[in-house]
C-alpha cells in the first residue's frame, strides 16, 4: 500500500473513531427524540440543502470564478454536514438529539439534493455532469451512518462498555485527525495558496457567512439549536464533496481539493468569532 493511500486510511479511521465515540456518548433514544420535531428538521433541511445552494449557485453565476472553483463551491453546498460536527455544536448549546438527528437527516437529503443540484448548475453553466450516487452513499454509510449506528447501538446494549470506549476512541480519533489534516494541507499547500485568488476568497465568505446567518435564522426559539444549525449549514462534508466534484465534472482533482481544503480553513476562520459568541451565550 502506498503513502497515500495509508494516509486516506488513516484519516477515514480517525472519523469513524470520532463519529464512534459520539455514539458510544449518545443518551437512548437520542436519535429518536431528535426527529420528534418534524417541523424543526425540515427547517434544517430547507437550510442546507435548499437556501445555502441557492446563495452557492448566486455567488458562482455572479462572481467570475474559475470552473474548479465553481465546481468545488457546488459540491460542498450540497454534500451533509462534517461527521464531527455533533461534538462542535454541544459545545455551542444545541441539543446533542438535535445534532444527531439533523446529521442522519442530512445524509439522507444530500443523497437526493446532489444530483438535483449537479442539474441544475449543469444547465445554468452549460456544461455536462454526471453523478455517482454509489460513491457517495458509499463514503456517507462508513464515515457517518455506521460508525455513529454502532455507537448507539453498543450504548444501548452494553452501556458500561460504550463508557469506557468512548473517551478512548475520541481522543486516538481526534489524534489521528490532526496528524492527517496537517500532511495533507502540508501536501496541498501550493495549490491551496494558488487558489486563495481574492474573487475565491470572496465567494467562500459569501457563502460561509450566508450559512451562518440562514442557519441562525431557521434554527427556531431554542438558541442552543439556532446556533448549531448555524454552523452545521456553514460547513460540509469535506470528503464526500471532493469525490461528489470529481465525480461530475471534468476538473482535475487536485485543484477541487485545493479548494475544498481552502474553504476548510476559510470556513474556520469565519466561523470562529460566531462560535466564540454563541459559547458565551451557551
Amino acid at each position: 500500500m502506498d503513502p497515500a493511500s495509508i494516509l486516506k486510511l488513516a484519516i477515514v479511521g480517525s472519523i469513524v473513531l470520532i463519529v464512534l465515540a459520539i455514539g458510544l456518548s449518545a443518551p437512548p433514544g437520542s436519535i429518536r427524540a431528535g426527529f420528534r420535531d418534524p417541523g424543526a428538521i425540515l427547517r434544517a433541511m430547507l437550510a442546507m440543502f435548499v437556501a445555502l445552494p441557492a446563495v452557492a449557485l448566486g455567488v458562482s453565476w455572479l462572481l467570475p470564478l474559475d470552473p474548479p472553483v465553481r465546481v468545488g463551491l457546488l459540491a460542498l453546498a450540497v454534500s451533509p454536514m462534517p461527521p464531527i460536527l455533533p461534538a462542535k455544536e454541544q459545545k455551542l448549546g444545541g441539543g446533542l438529539d438535535y445534532a444527531l438527528a439533523i446529521q442522519m437527516a442530512a445524509s439522507v437529503t444530500a443523497l437526493v439534493a446532489a444530483p438535483l443540484l449537479i442539474l441544475i448548475s449543469a444547465a445554468i453553466f452549460g456544461r455536462e455532469a454526471g453523478f455517482d450516487a454509489l460513491a457517495m452513499a458509499r463514503t456517507i454509510l462508513i464515515t457517518i451512518v455506521a460508525p455513529l449506528t454502532a455507537g448507539i447501538a453498543i450504548a444501548a446494549v452494553v452501556p458500561a462498555l460504550a463508557a469506557r470506549l468512548a473517551r478512548p476512541a475520541r481522543l486516538a480519533g481526534m489524534a489521528m485527525l490532526a496528524v492527517g489534516l496537517v500532511i495533507v494541507i502540508w501536501k496541498a499547500w501550493p495549490g491551496i495558496v494558488a487558489a486563495a485568488t481574492s474573487v475565491t476568497l470572496v465567494a467562500i465568505a459569501l457563502i460561509t457567512l450566508a450559512g451562518l446567518a440562514i442557519g441562525h435564522a431557521l434554527g427556531g426559539p431554542e438558541a442552543g439549536n439556532r446556533h448549531a444549525l448555524a454552523v452545521a449549514t456553514a460547513s460540509r462534508h469535506p470528503g464526500v464533496a471532493i469525490g461528489l466534484a470529481a465525480a461530475a465534472s471534468l476538473e482535475p482533482r487536485q485543484p477541487i481539493v485545493a479548494i475544498v481544503l481552502l474553504y476548510l480553513l476559510a470556513g474556520a476562520l469565519l466561523t470562529a468569532p460566531y462560535g466564540r459568541w454563541a459559547k458565551g451565550r451557551a
